[in-house]
């Protein structure tokens, strides 16, 4: 019975669009548009993150990460103390991240 009605009132506003045909076609074009280009960068998003940890898998990768951090910190202090302050003062959060998921993805905060 519900679908019925859903289906009905889907009728209904198909038909009044087909009134003014380029009132219905440029919401769905500029809708369509929209989704098309937040698809694109969620691709494009996921390819870099398989790209940064195919990297960061590869074991040249890693001794080559470590062999640089411990080459900062034993020869240049005053550089590794400088990097030490940025990164404490750096949000690693659930708050910061889970912000940032929800703006990917278009996830309505549910904080609002």
């Amino acid at each position: 019975m519900l679908g019925t009605k859903k289906r009905q009132t889907r009728r209904r506003k198909k038909k009044a669009l087909s009134f003014f045909p380029e009132v219905g076609n440029e919401e769905k074009k500029d809708e369509k548009e929209r989704l098309e280009t937040k698809k694109k960068e969620r691709f494009k998003l996921i390819g870099l993150m398989i790209d940064l940890l195919v990297r960061f898998m590869q074991p040249q990768g890693v001794n080559s990460a470590l062999e640089r951090a411990f080459d900062n910190y034993i020869n240049d202090s005053e550089s590794w103390q400088q990097l030490v302050q940025k990164n404490m003062k750096t949000d690693f959060s659930w708050d910061l991240s889970a912000s940032q998921y929800d703006l990917l993805w278009n996830i309505p905060n549910a904080k609002e």
